[in-house]
């Protein structure tokens, strides 16, 4: 989005609809670099946080998801 001064914004979308593009760029990350890689973007479900470890992360970060209720990191790591 384009700004007063000419520069543009990027983002302004979070939670589970970034999910799909945050999978699909946590695998290219994971199979280009040797270093850890941590999925972040979208991750809700014990499905979610297991498809970003699948695809390579070796951690998983919560952060809309415990934005809507904290003792969701609780129920997604039972869930794994």
């Amino acid at each position: 989005m384009p700004q007063a001064d000419g520069s543009l914004v990027y983002g302004r979308l979070g939670g589970p609809a970034i999910f799909p593009i945050a999978l699909r760029l946590v695998a290219a990350v994971a199979a280009a670099v040797a270093a850890p890689v941590i999925g972040i973007g979208g991750v809700a479900t014990p499905e979610h946080a297991r498809a970003m470890l699948n695809a390579g992360a070796r951690a998983v970060a919560l952060t809309s998801a415990l934005m809507a209720d904290l003792r969701r990191a609780k129920t997604i790591a039972a869930g794994l």
